[in-house]
């Protein structure tokens, strides 16, 4: 019973607790896939959840200072949204060419709506990360189709309106609702504010589950253990990559910004991605490919907290 309560007390730590839905999702999606794949229909309710709980944390006047200094902003987006996919489809085209366009797709991509979250957990800023959210998902209907016609050579489409709506529905409503939560009840949300993080991440993990409980099915039936080893392989290589572009690109901030944009950088919209390879480019090698670059995705933050709490990764003196 005293192991028991001190794993509890374990669970209290953001980190922790982000480790064991990590395992749970990933447990579900792939072994409960005929009975939790219905969870993917309700991505747009999660995703919102992620960003509300997550916002109950962050004043409004963090977000507005945010915009008053756009020269980060804008150098993230540049980095985000058109170097980062130069960078990853020229060198994939030669060491993996079937691979090169989904890779492309994945890294064209803006900010996932979890980015907040993330850098909550790892100490960054996320007020910083709600800003580079919302504006690379802004900028990504005119950057994808662009980024990706001039590199491939296929033409794709991102409809603006729906886009604006989705980032309606999934940031700014959340985000405006859990600002009048606070102003309204302060205290409440002062109260539970050590419980808002696990509530995000709870959220996060049942949006996980979804995706991995509906591609799971395509995943286990077409492809053998080896294939999804490489895909797995690959897209740690990518993650990797964008750790690294990431983490040097914002070397001229301050070190809680500089590992708030690395999150920002590395954490990609799947849920945007899934949709461009279903439409444009639907071979189950590309689908699958998207989805297994979920659990690199999920571990790299991990990996990542680590190196900062070891003083790995430090800032400089």
């Amino acid at each position: 019973m005293h192991t028991f309560r001190a794993y509890i007390r374990r669970l209290r730590e953001p980190l922790n607790f982000y480790l064991f839905v990590l395992v749970c999702a990933g447990m579900f999606g792939w072994f409960g896939r005929f009975q939790l794949a219905f969870l993917s229909d309700y991505t747009t309710v999660t995703l919102a959840g992620i960003i509300f709980f997550s916002a109950l944390k962050i004043p409004l006047k963090e977000v507005t200072a945010v915009g008053r200094h756009p020269r980060t902003i804008i150098l993230f987006n540049i980095a985000k949204l058109v170097l980062l996919p130069i960078a990853i489809y020229i060198p994939a085209l030669v060491l993996c060419p079937p691979l090169a366009l989904p890779l492309l797709v994945l890294a064209t991509v803006p900010s996932a709506m979890s980015s907040p979250l993330f850098a909550d957990i790892i100490g960054g800023r996320p007020s910083l990360a709600v800003v580079a959210t919302l504006t690379s998902s802004l900028l990504a209907p005119i950057t994808i189709p662009l980024v990706i016609k001039t590199l491939a050579g296929v033409s794709v489409h991102v409809p603006f309106w729906p886009m604006a709506l989705s980032i309606a529905e999934v940031i700014v409503v959340p985000l405006s609702f859990a600002w009048v939560v606070r102003h309204s009840v302060p205290r409440m949300v002062e109260r539970s504010e050590p419980y808002l993080g696990h509530a995000s991440i709870l959220m996060l993990g049942l949006l996980t589950t979804g995706v991995l409980a509906k591609q799971s099915q395509v995943a286990l039936s077409h492809f053998s253990l080896l294939t999804l080893g490489w895909y797995l392989l690959v897209t740690s290589g990518m993650m990797l990559v964008f750790y690294v572009a990431g983490f040097g690109f914002s070397a001229h901030t301050t070190f809680k910004d500089r590992i708030t944009l690395t999150v920002g950088i590395s954490n990609m919209n799947f849920t945007l991605a899934l949709y461009l390879v279903t439409t444009y480019f639907p071979s189950p090698e590309n689908v699958i490919l998207i989805t297994v670059s979920i659990i690199p995705w999920f571990v790299m933050i991990i990996i990542f907290k680590l190196l900062l709490q070891k003083h790995w990764l430090r800032a400089p003196h």
